[in-house]
């Protein structure tokens, strides 16, 4: 696995371009996604449920376990309009969480983008996606989970698991 950002924020030198920053991250994203569902068995979920108080995503799996993960929510993506929400934005979402996902909003100065420091953005799945797969790699997350909600999705960082 590539390590695309230093403590500091700074891109790796070996990215010679957006679209290999991309690359890397998807590349980056499948590792670490494979490796979620190998160790937590997540390919056998049978429901979940977000702890906003705790800030915590819980997965069952079909055998009756339950697994824990610190996340942070960095978007909220609506597939009938195409528009990607940022989850630092959302007045929905308790303070905590929108305090940790502010941290994406760095992402303009390193990327040289507004698409980071707007509430809003038109977004298809592909976009979606990307914007997802980058917010893993700042926040240093092990990988990410999409809650379906209607026309939704929101998209968390999955930060670590939590032993119980």
């Amino acid at each position: 696995m590539t390590r695309i950002f230093d403590i500091y924020g700074n891109i790796n030198p070996i990215v010679t371009d957006v679209n290999h920053l991309l690359s890397l991250c998807a590349e980056n994203m499948e590792e670490k996604q494979k490796a979620l569902v190998e160790q937590y068995h997540l390919d056998q979920m049978t429901g979940y449920r977000i702890d906003e108080e705790n800030e915590t995503l819980h997965i069952k799996i079909k055998d009756g376990e339950e697994h824990e993960f610190d996340v942070i929510p960095v978007g909220l993506w609506n597939s009938k309009e195409n528009k990607w929400f940022w989850a630092w934005a959302n007045g929905g979402m308790c303070e905590g969480f929108r305090r940790k996902a502010a941290a994406l909003r760095k992402l303009k100065d390193v990327m040289n983008s507004d698409d980071f420091s707007n509430a809003s953005l038109d977004a298809d799945t592909s976009m979606a996606q990307t914007l997802s797969y980058l917010s893993v790699e700042w926040l240093g997350g092990i990988g990410r989970f999409i809650a379906p909600q209607e026309d939704y999705r929101i998209h968390f960082v999955i930060m670590h698991h939590r032993v119980k």
